[in-house]
């Protein structure tokens, strides 16, 4: 309750009335938290860039305390802006998308600190590595870890079965790879897995974030991981696969 003085990235900043912003951070000891700037939108506000969506800023925000009240911010200073994502669309579009699936899978108030560093590790990887689509799966598998969502890599979810050859695939509904034997009782086709694919999202998931940058991946590697998170989002937060490239379904034989 009060004042609230937290290191903060901007998720999201939306018009509110003729002045005013309504603007989301993730902070590191809040967790995800909303609040209005009172003036912000004005020529003469004192915020600046500070509250916009991908900055990284120290801010000031006071609560009331009272149920279902947005914060008020108070004073926002930036620390890094980020540039180099700003100034590449693709770098910025994935930041954006990064950056609303923290907005979307958090709960509102509930601090995590490992999160918080990683959020910022991965704008800072989104800006500086040469990859972005690395950027973006390495920071994926991450975060899915970090919310409590990591799917089962080692062996079929349905029947334990441990892969040893035949076809694997990816089930969204059941979180993991299934065998071929139970990916054909699934309503709908999964994603075929190769075992390089496998192989590689079962060894960053057990890396940090900076060292899991070591390995490359191939362009197909790349490909199927992306479309096996996107697909695995999607059905945790309840939106359409966004997956940078598009992989094919395989029907199970």
């Amino acid at each position: 309750m009060g004042l609230i003085t937290t290191p903060a990235v901007a998720l999201s900043s939306l018009k509110l009335g003729e002045a005013d912003r309504l603007v989301t951070f993730y902070t590191a000891t809040q967790g995800r938290i909303s609040g209005v700037a009172k003036g912000s939108r004005g020529m003469k506000s004192r915020f600046g860039a500070a509250l916009e969506p991908l900055t990284y800023s120290n801010v000031i925000l006071f609560e009331s305390g009272q149920h279902d009240r947005l914060a008020r911010i108070q004073q926002a200073d930036v620390l890094r802006f980020f540039e180099g994502i700003r100034a590449d669309f693709d770098r910025l579009r994935l930041a954006v998308h990064l950056s609303d699936l923290v907005r979307r899978m958090t709960p509102e108030g509930d601090p995590n600190p490992a999160l918080f560093r990683l959020l910022l590790d991965g704008l800072t990887s989104l800006e500086k590595q040469p990859d972005p689509l690395l950027s973006k799966i390495l920071f994926t598998v991450h975060l899915i870890t970090c919310c409590g969502y990591q799917p089962r890599w080692d062996d079929c979810v349905r029947c334990r079965t441990t892969f040893n050859g035949g076809g694997v695939f990816f089930s969204a509904s059941d979180g993991g790879y299934c065998c071929s034997r139970c990916a054909a009782a699934l309503p709908q086709p999964p994603l075929s897995v190769s075992g390089g694919t496998r192989a590689y999202l079962r060894q960053i998931t057990r890396l940090q974030f900076d060292l899991a940058h070591r390995f490359k991946p191939s362009p197909e590697i790349k490909k199927e991981a992306d479309a096996v998170l996107s697909h695995h989002l999607a059905f945790i937060t309840d939106h359409s696969p966004r997956a940078v490239y598009t992989s094919r379904q395989t029907k199970p034989l």
